[in-house]
């Protein structure tokens, strides 16, 4: 997004509150509540199983069939990113076929755990989105954070902004805001998108930090940068209205 469109954007929204329009202010109202319950809601999907960092761990199995992976793990058994792969093949498998679905999740985990347990942090960091879910285990926040943690530890950006998720809300973790923007701002400074939305709208909102709607500006855009401009566009529509509206 460049400058200028940037600049549109903002006095766009002065004169759209402005001007009385009190619909398009309830929906940015209503906007401003879920936008607070996702940063410490269970907004999970299959995409955050699947995030990648390519730049630790090279993705060289992705799309190879069940029995090729298979064959990879017999042929060497330590070949930690032949079941980290085998995992997603199996998540992936649930997704598609919601009959067999606990079933595969259940695979999936079991295999995620098998890399986990080795110190794969990519495979840490899904096995706690299975137990934060219930996908193919038990729901298990204290063991969300557990496998979390054992990702954060290692460095790995996603499970620090998980971590910080779970001292936000309390799961397996007694609540702290404080704590959950230490673990959000690690993940930030290594551009986790999830940490610098999480960033942005503690900053906005006064959580865990003193409310800076600069702060929060510079976190939200950098995330928008990235391809995530939610953070931005409560910006926009929320923070500069409400500024509006008390001038």
């Amino acid at each position: 997004m460049d400058a200028s469109s940037k600049g549109k954007g903002t006095s766009g929204t002065r004169s759209l509150t402005g001007c009385g329009c009190r619909k398009m202010r309830y929906l940015w109202q209503t906007l401003a509540a879920i936008c607070l319950l996702a940063l410490g809601g269970m907004v999970w999907s299959c995409s955050n199983v699947n995030k990648y960092d390519e730049s630790k761990y090279e993705r060289k199995y992705e799309g190879y069939s069940e029995e090729r992976l298979k064959k990879i793990i017999d042929d060497n058994p330590s070949n930690l990113e032949a079941y980290a792969e085998l995992g997603r093949h199996y998540m992936e498998l649930g997704w598609s076929d919601t009959i067999t679905q606990d079933k595969y999740w259940a695979l999936g985990c079991e295999n995620f755990k098998r890399a986990g347990e080795r110190g794969h942090a990519i495979a840490q960091y899904n096995v706690g989105v299975c137990y934060i879910n219930g996908w193919g285990v038990e729901k298990d926040e204290n063991e969300a954070y557990k496998w979390w943690m054992m990702g954060a530890s290692q460095g790995y950006p996603s499970a620090e902004a998980a971590v910080g998720k779970c001292h936000f809300n309390g799961w397996g973790v007694p609540k702290d805001e404080k704590e959950a923007m230490k673990w959000w701002r690690k993940a930030a400074d290594s551009n986790d998108i999830d940490g610098m939305v999480a960033m942005a709208y503690s900053y906005f909102m006064g959580t865990g930090v003193e409310k800076d709607n600069e702060e929060g500006l510079k976190w939200a855009q950098k995330a928008a940068d990235l391809g995530d401009d939610s953070a931005l566009m409560y910006y926009k529509y929320v923070v500069i209205g409400d500024n509006a509206q008390e001038n």
